[in-house]
């Protein structure tokens, strides 16, 4: 019981800055690739994992029906969308591609808070949200457990945020909408994501088509 009121205060928001300054730091940890670049991956706090499934799952209907079409209908399967895009390619000459790497930071913090906000379909997410990324986060840089190097998360999304994919995607489908307004004749389609922190998010859905329905998120 006293774990459950604990986490449900941090929910709602209901922490000392100290905290909640905690909550929002990142531990990063840098390894080394094959090929002698570098790859870095942050820790969340194990207390923000926890309260940002709460949000997730109490928000879990309303992602389903806003990204169930934005999946080629074909899950997690990134092959089998790479073989449509090339496909399309053939048949209709052109096709515009966004680069994901690193695609986290992006877009704006701000386009991404306004889409959560601006939705009431989002409000599970709205008091998290803002404990972790209402205000700036800490990303330390650990050696042999001492602290060498700290900076400041300011744009998008911090690595290792189970949020990230979810707020990530929010804030794109927001601005895929845009997008929509302002072209005459549009195809707009998603490439398949992962829930776990690795791309973007959602669920492959009854279609096969990536295209934006006016009604399937409402509020954007």
């Amino acid at each position: 019981m006293e774990i459950t009121a604990i986490l449900t205060d941090m929910a709602n928001g209901n922490v000392a800055p100290e905290v909640a300054h905690r909550l929002r730091a990142t531990n990063l940890t840098v390894l080394r690739k094959p090929n002698k670049k570098f790859r870095p991956i942050g820790a969340e706090c194990v207390w923000a994992k926890a309260i940002s499934l709460m949000a997730v799952d109490a928000v879990m209907p309303a992602l389903k029906t806003c990204f169930k079409n934005l999946q080629y209908g074909v899950g997690n399967n990134i092959e089998l969308a790479i073989q449509k895009i090339r496909r399309d390619f053939h048949l209709k000459g052109s096709v515009a591609m966004l680069d994901g790497r690193n695609a986290y930071n992006a877009i704006s913090r701000t386009a991404i808070l306004s889409a959560v906000y601006g939705n009431t379909a989002w409000s599970p997410l709205w008091r998290v949200t803002r404990l972790l990324l209402g205000t700036e986060g800490l990303v330390g840089f650990y050696e042999k457990g001492q602290l060498v190097h700290s900076w400041k998360s300011t744009r998008g999304v911090r690595q290792g945020m189970v949020l990230g994919p979810v707020l990530f995607s929010i804030g794109t489908i927001a601005t895929l909408r845009q997008l929509e307004k302002q072209l005459f004749q549009r195809q707009l389609h998603g490439v398949p994501g992962r829930r776990d922190g690795g791309g973007t998010t959602g669920h492959a859905g009854e279609g096969v088509r990536g295209d934006l329905p006016g009604d399937a998120c409402p509020g954007h």
